[in-house]
């Protein structure tokens, strides 16, 4: 797992204590969501909540990670949450999506 702005990410997640973060990268398909979590610091463990599921691979999708992350959603009784996606991929989500 690359980590060059986990640095960044974790003082974000301080400052907004309130919000839990799900991982949706490539990273949660060879590690667990305990492994994943251990790559944060202890105090910011618990806002890692969970991974994102893996839409079936040989499907062509396009927004993939913008239906992977509404799919966890929808499993985990979130439907309607607000949420936001801190990603380097903006082709994984819709045109436009705010």
């Amino acid at each position: 797992m690359s980590c060059s702005h986990l640095p960044l990410l974790e003082e974000v997640l301080r400052e907004l204590e309130s919000v839990e973060a799900l991982i949706s990268s490539g990273w949660r398909l060879a590690e667990s969501i305990e492994q994943l979590q251990r790559y944060f610091s202890a105090d910011i463990r618990h806002q890692i909540i969970g991974a994102t599921p893996q839409l079936d691979p040989d499907l062509t999708v396009h927004d993939r990670r913008q239906l992977e992350i509404q799919a966890w959603l929808d499993g985990n009784g979130r439907s309607d949450a607000e949420w936001v996606a801190l990603d380097d991929w903006p082709s994984s989500f819709e045109a436009g999506f705010a």
